[in-house]
């Protein structure tokens, strides 16, 4: 199945139904947060988390699955965590740095590409909404100005 797909993002949470089940019923961590295949548990000691973590690894062996090792950490609220293209705070988001710098990449594809005569307008206006409906979540407004001041299409219009 595609990553990306409706289809899998619909599965994955049926699949992992029983992993939020037993997460919320005996686990019961601080805040639990869960989208498709990426999750966060939160809590107040290190020790219980880490308890958490094992237990958490084990239901999903169950469902044979693996949590991917470099990417399950335990961190500090205060620290941020990257979760979504995004680095959460207690008071505030951001959008993660890494989302950015690929985005403003392809940004210089594109503008080379309607340049080149490879992509029409319309596709790139597609693409840069896209992500503007991602990015505009949070507190975004300047950074998109200063990401789209740095590009316009050679054809005499902005997009």
């Amino acid at each position: 199945m595609p990553l990306g797909n409706q289809t899998s993002q619909f599965l994955a949470n049926v699949y992992l139904n029983p992993l939020d089940q037993y997460v919320n019923r005996e686990l019961r961590p601080g805040c639990y947060i869960r989208y498709v295949d990426d999750f966060l548990l939160f809590g107040e000691s290190k020790a219980k988390l880490a308890d958490m973590r094992r237990a958490v690894e084990a239901s999903l062996e169950g469902l044979r699955l693996l949590v991917h090792q470099r990417k399950s950490r335990v961190y500090r609220c205060a620290d941020g965590v990257t979760f979504l293209g995004w680095r959460l705070f207690p008071e505030e988001s951001r959008l993660a740095r890494d989302n950015v710098v690929r985005f403003r990449r392809r940004l210089r594809q594109m503008e080379r590409a309607f340049r080149e005569g490879a992509a029409t307008r319309e596709e790139i206006r597609a693409r840069i909404h896209s992500w503007i409906g991602h990015a505009a979540a949070g507190n975004t407004w300047r950074l998109r100005e200063q990401l789209f001041a740095q590009f316009t299409l050679v054809k005499g219009s902005a997009v």
